[in-house]
């Protein structure tokens, strides 16, 4: 459909949308035929690939990003801690603090249209002592600022899979420890999945004792492993990062280049990371929201300020965040003409 074409046409366009490569189904049909789906041989592969992709000495693959997370506090962190951790994003981070046993302190994060990274100012302020071990959270591949000591560091890099620091160390691997996701909407997606990536070799074996219940007889042990079948997904999928990365790349600069000025603003992200968000600031938010809406585009609030572990009316920046932030449709299936449209219809709205 071309531009003149859209404007006369109202698109119904999903939040989200997923296209497999070929390559995938081919893959999961060759794992099918071979009798192996249960935990083998096509996890191996993909773990040893993914730790040949972001240089992690040891990757773990699990069920979930959720789950991966709860592992590495785990096996990194093996007494109780107090970990800090940004107010603003999925409760999912807060949620696996709890579950490893440990205490989340939340921060505020960075106010918008900077990505919302962990607010050092912030951190400084609480003067939390050395104790502290910090998670980050690298939204959509925007490392987060902290330089802190590498002892008390891991990352919750679940949406950044291909993006890499200015020295080239790939997200997840700057800290002790770090995870990505596999979940729908990634770049790269097992329909749920995770890893855990080590720097240390007894953080990694602890981690398997955590996962794999055949390895321990620990009260906190689980079967928390991926599948032959997810890994073949992954594998394939991770064999086409580049391609994949510049697809989800030209739907970026379709959807976001003419957005700009008040009062509605993109929201710019990594452009080689994993997700890759579209998205929109806007003072006018709830206006904003319900025109896209009505023209068949399923925007979406993004995030809350970890409901259920923090109070509210404390971090001014995450309360923007959550007020007048809005995320646009995303996905491996969004197709430039539904990119030329939602950017159409946003420059409408905010005229």
């Amino acid at each position: 459909m071309t531009s003149d074409e859209t404007r006369g046409a109202r698109m119904k366009i999903p939040f989200l949308q997923v296209h497999l490569p070929l390559e995938v189904q081919r893959a999961v049909d060759r794992t099918l035929v071979s009798g192996q789906i249960g935990p083998g041989l096509m996890c191996e592969r993909f773990a040893e690939a993914l730790s040949d992709y972001t240089g992690a000495p040891y990757v773990l693959l699990t069920n979930s990003g959720t789950t991966a997370l709860e592992v590495v506090l785990r096996a990194v962190f093996h007494r109780p801690t107090s970990v800090v951790v940004p107010v603003y994003g999925e409760s999912a981070t807060a949620r696996a603090v709890r579950r490893a046993g440990h205490m989340p302190i939340f921060v505020d994060v960075t106010p918008p249209p900077e990505p919302p990274r962990i607010d050092m100012q912030d951190l400084a302020r609480m003067a939390l002592g050395d104790y502290v071990s910090i998670c980050t959270v690298n939204f959509s591949g925007n490392t987060d600022t902290y330089l802190g000591p590498e002892s008390r560091f891991v990352e919750d890099a679940a949406c950044a899979i291909g993006h890499r620091a200015s020295d080239g160390r790939h997200a997840g691997t700057l800290g002790l420890a770090g995870i990505l996701s596999f979940s729908p909407h990634k770049l790269v997606t097992t329909g749920q999945g995770g890893a855990a990536m080590f720097k240390e070799a007894d953080h990694y074996h602890r981690a398997l004792d955590i996962v794999d219940p055949k390895r321990s007889s620990s009260n906190v042990a689980g079967n928390f492993r991926m599948c032959d079948l997810q890994a073949a997904m992954g594998l394939a999928q991770l064999e086409l990062i580049d391609s994949l990365i510049g697809a989800r790349c030209s739907t970026l600069i379709g959807d976001m280049t003419c957005l700009s000025g008040p009062p509605v603003h993109n929201i710019i992200f990594a452009e080689n990371s994993d997700e890759m968000l579209r998205g929109l600031f806007a003072e006018n938010s709830d206006e904003v929201l319900r025109g896209l809406r009505a023209a068949g585009i399923d925007a979406r609030r993004p995030y809350g300020i970890n409901d259920g572990f923090a109070e509210a009316g404390t971090y001014p920046n995450a309360e923007r965040w959550k007020r007048e932030a809005i995320f646009l449709p995303m996905g491996s299936g969004l197709t430039m003409s539904q990119c030329d449209y939602i950017r159409e219809t946003a420059e409408q709205l905010r005229r």
